[in-house]
C-alpha cells in the first residue's frame, strides 16, 4: 500500500471516529444536564462505533495479508525474447544488443571462450549447443569445472541446458546451487556417479529435469524424489526394468512426463512395458504425458490416467480400439497422434473431445478439414499439407487462433496467398515449417 493510500486510510478512520465521539460527547453532556439522552442517539452511537472499529480491523487486515496474497497468488511469467544463437568464439566480440538478449543459443566451438559467459548476465534461457566438427570426429569433452563458473553471476537464469562436450561432474553442477531462478535443468551425458548424484538432488530450486542418453536405474529415480519435480523428461534414456518404473511410480509430484524414444530398436531401447503404464497410473498430478518415438502395445493404452490434459503418441499408429480407449479421456486438451487411412475413425475422435490443441503427423484429408472447421474449442492446429487440400473452411472454426502448417521443402502450396489473405481477414496467425525440421 502507498504512502498516499495508507494517508487516505487514516483519515477516514478518524472522520468515522470523530462522528462517534460526537455522539458519545453529546450523550455524556446529557446525563451531565439531569437529561436522558435519547434511545435512537444511544443505538446510533454504538453502531458507529462498532462500524469504525470494523473500518478499522478491516483494513489492518487487508494490509498485513496483500503481501500474503501476492506471495501466493501466481504471477504470469514475462514472455522470453527471441533465441539468439551465437557461438563461444564470439562472446569477446559481442554486439549491445545481444549482450541485453535474455533467451540465447549457445554454440560450443571451443572451451577457452567459456569465462567470456560473463558477458550475457541477463539470460533467463541458455542451451549450449555442440559444434559440428569436420569429419563427424566427436569433439572432446570438458573436464575442467571451471568453466562454468560465470554460470554464477546469471542470477535472473530460468533455464539451463548443459551439453556432453561441457563435461559432467559434481564439481561442474557445484556452479549451480547459487542461482536463485533456475527451475529447468537439461543435461546430456552416459552416466551419473554417485557424487554428481548427490549434487543433483539438492540444488535448491530446480523443478524441471530432463536427462538425455543417460542409463536409467532405481536408485536415480528415487534419489530424484528429493528434487519434488514437477516435470521430467527422459530422452533415449537406457537401462529401464521392474525396479525403475516402480521407482518412477514413486515421484508423486510429477505433472509433466516425456518419455520419449523407447522405440524397440535395440535391447538398450525396448518397447514400454505394462510396468510403464501402471506406474503412469500411479502419478496423482500427472496431467500430461509425452511417449514420441515409443513402441508399445496398443492395449495398454487403457491404462492411461483418465485425468491427462496432454498427450501425444508422436507416430505410434492407432487402431479402432485405441480410438475407443482415448475417447474415454475426457479432460483431454492437447493432443498428437499419427492420423492413418482410419480417416472416419480418426475424425470421430477429434470431434469426440473438447480439444483446444491438435497436431496432426501425418498427411490431412478434406473430410479433416471440414471437421475440424466444426470444432467449437480447438484453438491451434498443426497439420501436414498438400497441394489438393483447401485450408480456407478453417476460417469458420469459431475459436481457432492459430494454424502451422508442415509443409514439404518449407514450400506453401501454390493457392497460399488466397489462403492466406483469407487467414488473415479471420484474424488467424498463420505460420508453417518444413516437416522434416
Amino acid at each position: 500500500m502507498s504512502a498516499t493510500d495508507e494517508r487516505g486510510h487514516d483519515a477516514a478512520r478518524e472522520r468515522l471516529l470523530d462522528v462517534a465521539l460526537e455522539q458519545v460527547f453529546a450523550d455524556g453532556a446529557l446525563r451531565a444536564a439531569g437529561a436522558k439522552p435519547a434511545r435512537r442517539g444511544r443505538w446510533l452511537a454504538a453502531a458507529v462505533v462498532l462500524l469504525g472499529l470494523g473500518v478499522v480491523v478491516a483494513v489492518a487486515w487487508q494490509a498485513r495479508s496483500a503481501p500474503v496474497r501476492a506471495a501466493i497468488e501466481p504471477q504470469e511469467p514475462r514472455p522470453l525474447g527471441e533465441v539468439v544463437p551465437v557461438s563461444v568464439s564470439d562472446l569477446r566480440h559481442l554486439t549491445v544488443e545481444t549482450s541485453d538478449a535474455d533467451n540465447a543459443m549457445l554454440y560450443v566451438d571451443e572451451i577457452e571462450g567459456l569465462s567470456e559467459l560473463r558477458r550475457l548476465s541477463k539470460l533467463r534461457r541458455l542451451v549450449f549447443v555442440t559444434m559440428p566438427t569436420w569429419g563427424n570426429k566427436p569433439p572432446e569433452r570438458n573436464q575442467d569445472p571451471t568453466v562454468l563458473a560465470p554460470l554464477r553471476a546469471m542470477r535472473e537464469l530460468e533455464e539451463l541446458r548443459l551439453c556432453d562436450v561441457l563435461g559432467l561432474s559434481a564439481a561442474h553442477l557445484e556452479h549451480l546451487r547459487e542461482l536463485p531462478a533456475l527451475r529447468e535443468l537439461g543435461l546430456d551425458g552416459e552416466m551419473l556417479d554417485a557424487a554428481t548424484r548427490e549434487v543433483l538432488f539438492a540444488l535448491p530450486h530446480v523443478r524441471s529435469l530432463t536427462l538425455r542418453g543417460f542409463a536409467i536405474d532405481a536408485e536415480l529415480l528415487s534419489g530424484l524424489r528429493a528434487m519434488q519435480l514437477t516435470g521430467l523428461e527422459l530422452d533415449a534414456c537406457q537401462g529401464f526394468d521392474g525396479a525403475a518404473w516402480r521407482a518412477l511410480a514413486e515421484l508423486k509430484t510429477l505433472r509433466s512426463l516425456r518419455l520419449t524414444n523407447q522405440d524397440g530398436m535395440s535391447d538398450d531401447r525396448p518397447e514400454l512395458p505394462m510396468a510403464a503404464f501402471l506406474a503412469f497410473r500411479e502419478l496423482p498430478v500427472l496431467t500430461g504425458l509425452d511417449l514420441d518415438e515409443c513402441a508399445f502395445a496398443g492395449g495398454l493404452l487403457q491404462g492411461l490416467p483418465v485425468g491427462l490434459q496432454k498427450l501425444n503418441l508422436g507416430d505410434y499408429v492407432m487402431t479402432a480400439d485405441t480410438i475407443a480407449t482415448l475417447k474415454r479421456l475426457a479432460s483431454l486438451r492437447e493432443l498428437r497422434f499419427h492420423h492413418n487411412v482410419l480417416g472416419e475413425a480418426a475424425i470421430d475422435l477429434v470431434t469426440s473431445l473438447p480439444l483446444e490443441r491438435l497436431m496432426l503427423r501425418s498427411w490431412s484429408d478434406q473430410a479433416v478439414v471440414a471437421a475440424v472447421s466444426r470444432h467449437t474449442t480447438l484453438r491451434e492446429l498443426w497439420l501436414h499439407c498438400r497441394d489438393e487440400i483447401d485450408l480456407v473452411p478453417l476460417t469458420g472454426a469459431p475459436l481457432l487462433r492459430r494454424v502451422h502448417m508442415l509443409v514439404a521443402d518449407g514450400t506453401l502450396v501454390p493457392d497460399a496467398p488466397a489462403m492466406l489473405e483469407a487467414f488473415k481477414k479471420r484474424g488467424l496467425e498463420v505460420t508453417w515449417s518444413d516437416w522434416n525440421d
